[in-house]
């Protein structure tokens, strides 16, 4: 208690919350749930109104807040909707539930029923969460939402068919992230002045893309997960002197499926959205209409990552290929379930009665609703009794690329056996460390190589700077790598790559735990160690590379950047071909 209690006195000044009179009643909430908590009292199903709650969490270790409004008609075994929203970027989460209450920043810092509409103050429960900041909802971001929803889900037994998703600005940006990505989650999305596609990113717009970019690209654009949304209701919100376009190529995406919509684009408005969006509860309005289908008769599912890899009644347990969209098409008709899909190798069904099942024009009968699906060498689909995909292959949890490690906590790790490498590679990890690109406020823990003990070798997943003669743990994996480090040169494939100022970066199963990853930036020197700095964010499962990639720094994609070589193991981690090379 008294560390949260801490924590969230930090969140409450940082979030300008500096009223005196405030924090002395705040204090005094503390002590009082401190007797209660000591006397073994559940305080926290007590609390009535906004109110601070915090979990520690499993990818840094450190307190996460969230901000939650808990209707005094709130009684156990009573299930009301769910109302999260997302915070426009720089906001706290006490700030952001305010806001999405019909507080505007310019009422004052308490939040009172008596000011609320009588269906919100009575009939909902309301969550802001903190995403670690920046992140938009995504990678740790979204580990941190889901997961306070399903806190508060399970303490409150909030009705799981009206769960809605909304947010302004970056929180807009989440509401689309999240919700077309995982549709079966929310029973509508509220996007507010939000920002629809990557693809009118400055650095991602007129950048000619390598041959492994364009993968890249459609796996975090919103627009690609459009077709998922035949079941999410939208109510999308825009000002007009705030570039409309960048919710309009949702919008328009979603009025030529004939989905459900509705777009108001809002006179001689600017940025801020969200005040006409949660003014007297206008967003709530929308959202109390809808209630999520548990089996809808038609679905459409598009996705890049085992992230988010169902919806409805359908899910993914394998793609064919790991560096192309799956995509799965079905309906119920007539005791029949009729399944189209694409690049997808293992499949399951959850239905709920036996029906016939026809997958890709092949028929199966009644007998096996329940079974997995596995296509052959053949292209041939057959019942399987599991999902169980071979340890050796990509799967859920270890599939690439670079970036897929961001959701699940991992250590980084500086090698320290040679002093002529230590500086750069320690300066290295506590950089890539701190996830700065997105503003995030994220500590991921930072180690030498000595502390590195069999039990941490097995049960993180890591992220090692330095080559094997300078970092111990790479130095007791590399007999099992893809990669080799020679005096003056890198071994790839069937391509040996030359030079001391060559580096090269790749995500890979630990070999000594195969359920987690190992994640290496290593050069045939330091420097090439160091030059892992001007690599852009979004990287496929490799990448070879050397001074040349130092013409540019940050960024989405390589643009100016020519690496020696990039690409995607296979389903089996492998390279089967020569290492894609990149035009030079």
């Amino acid at each position: 208690t008294l560390q949260w209690g801490v924590q969230h006195l930090c969140e409450l000044l940082t979030g300008g919350d500096k009223d005196t009179k405030y924090l002395n009643r705040w204090m005094k909430t503390l002590n009082r749930q401190s007797k209660l908590a000591a006397a073994g009292e559940d305080f926290l199903a007590m609390e009535r109104g906004a109110v601070w709650r915090a979990y520690r969490s499993e990818l840094d270790g450190r307190l996460q807040s969230y901000a939650l409004f808990v209707p005094k008609s709130w009684r156990p075994g009573r299930s009301l909707p769910l109302h999260v929203a997302l915070h426009p970027s720089g906001f706290s989460p006490m700030l952001t539930l305010r806001i999405a209450m019909g507080h505007p920043i310019s009422a004052g810092k308490r939040l009172s029923e008596r000011r609320l509409p009588r269906f919100i103050s009575r009939g909902a429960i309301v969550v802001a969460p903190y995403g670690y900041r920046g992140t938009g909802s995504r990678y740790q971001g979204k580990v941190d939402v889901l997961e306070v929803i399903s806190r508060v889900s399970a303490r409150y037994g909030v009705n799981a068919r009206r769960v809605t998703l909304s947010g302004g600005s970056l929180g807009g940006l989440g509401s689309w992230h999240l919700g077309l990505r995982m549709p079966d989650k929310f029973n509508a999305i509220i996007p507010m002045a939000g920002y629809g596609t990557v693809r009118m990113y400055g650095d991602v717009a007129g950048v000619k893309k390598k041959p492994w970019e364009p993968f890249l690209v459609a796996r975090r654009d919103n627009t690609t997960f459009v077709e998922n949304a035949r079941h999410l209701p939208m109510l999308c919100l825009h000002g007009d002197r705030d570039n409309p376009r960048r919710s309009e190529v949702i919008v328009n995406r979603y009025k030529k499926r004939g989905y459900r919509y509705q777009f108001d684009l809002l006179e001689d408005t600017g940025h801020n959205a969200w005040d006409d969006g949660y003014d007297n509860g206008y967003a709530f309005r929308f959202a109390r209409k809808y209630r999520r289908p548990l089996m809808p008769k038609k679905v459409r599912f598009v996705s890049g990552s085992y992230r988010h890899r169902s919806a409805y009644w359908l899910q993914i347990d394998q793609f064919e290929q790991h560096n192309r969209l799956g995509r799965l098409k079905a309906r119920l008709k007539q005791q029949k379930a009729i399944i189209k899909t694409e690049n997808i190798r293992r499949l399951r069904l959850k239905l709920e009665a036996p029906v016939n099942i026809t997958i890709d024009g092949q028929s199966f009968d009644a007998s096996t609703y329940k079974a997995h699906w596995l296509r052959g060498a053949d292209g041939l689909w057959k019942p399987t009794e599991d999902s169980a995909v071979s340890i050796h292959e990509k799967r859920p949890g270890l599939s690439g690329p670079i970036d897929d490690i961001r959701y699940e906590a991992h250590l980084f790790v500086y090698g320290t056996a040679d002093p002529g490498q230590t500086e750069v590679n320690r300066r290295r990890a506590e950089h890539a460390a701190r996830y700065w690109w997105n503003w995030a406020n994220i500590h991921m823990p930072v180690v030498a190589d000595t502390a590195v003990d069999t039990k941490l070798l097995k049960e993180k997943h890591l992220v090692l700077f330095g080559n094997p003669k300078s970092n111990k743990v790479l130095a007791s994996l590399a007999h099992a790598l893809p990669v080799k480090w020679e005096k003056n040169a890198v071994v790839m494939g069937n391509r040996r790559f030359e030079g001391k100022s060559v580096g090269v970066s790749f995500i890979y199963p630990n070999p000594k735990a195969p359920n987690k990853y190992i994640l290496v930036h290593a050069g045939v020197t330091e420097r090439g160690t160091w030059l892992s700095a001007w690599l852009p964010r979004w990287l496929p499962d490799f990448m070879v590379y050397d001074d040349a990639v130092s013409v540019q720094r940050g960024g989405r994609l390589m643009d100016k950047r020519k690496p020696l070589a990039a690409g995607y193991f296979d389903r089996e981690w492998k390279i089967r071909d020569q290492v894609r090379p990149s035009g030079r």
